[in-house]
């Protein structure tokens, strides 16, 4: 691989995603006519190391890169605990959602007919505690997952089921 393309492909990690160098680096290797194959390998090669949540875009052109798998709704590993989910009393989740809101805010939420993940942090611990009570789940994920970059819809900045799942197949 050639210097020029090494270096390039080390700037476009280190630029925040979506970010107008990241664009500019990839509009430039399409004009240097570099192969796909070669570009792609670069970025491989140039990754930084683990595993690492990815957000998922709907950019023209965008994809996953080899090494990632999408965890999104509605694979198998999306997060069931939907921020504009309604959870009811007779819901297997419920228990999960009940144990979180009682922790974070210290309200008593079995009482009501239905509730909600209200934040993301809610969701993601609801999760949490919803693949700590299924060992088997927890045990798949670990293989099927094992190595590889996981991507989800949460922006960057935010907690992510993304991230519990990265810690089970990669912890």
């Amino acid at each position: 691989m050639s210097s020029v393309l090494r270096e390039h492909a080390v700037r476009w990690w280190s630029a925040a995603p979506g970010s107008a160098e990241r664009s500019l680096i990839s509009a430039m290797a399409v004009r240097l006519n570099w192969l796909p194959a070669d570009w792609r390998a670069a970025l491989a090669e140039t990754a930084p190391a683990g595993p690492r949540r990815i957000q998922l875009r709907r950019t023209p052109g965008w994809r996953l890169l080899p090494g990632a798998r999408s965890v999104a709704r509605p694979t198998r590993w999306g997060n069931p605990f939907a921020l504009t989910r309604l959870i009811t009393r007779g819901d297997p989740l419920r228990p999960f959602l009940d144990a979180v809101v009682l922790e974070t805010t210290g309200v008593d939420a079995s009482e009501y007919a239905a509730i909600s993940a209200a934040t993301p942090a809610v969701a993601v611990a609801a999760y949490r505690l919803y693949l700590d009570a299924h060992p088997e789940l927890r045990r798949r994920a670990a293989a099927e997952l094992a190595g590889l970059d996981l991507g989800c819809w949460c922006p960057a900045d935010q907690p992510c089921h993304a991230d519990v799942l990265l810690e089970a197949s990669h912890g």
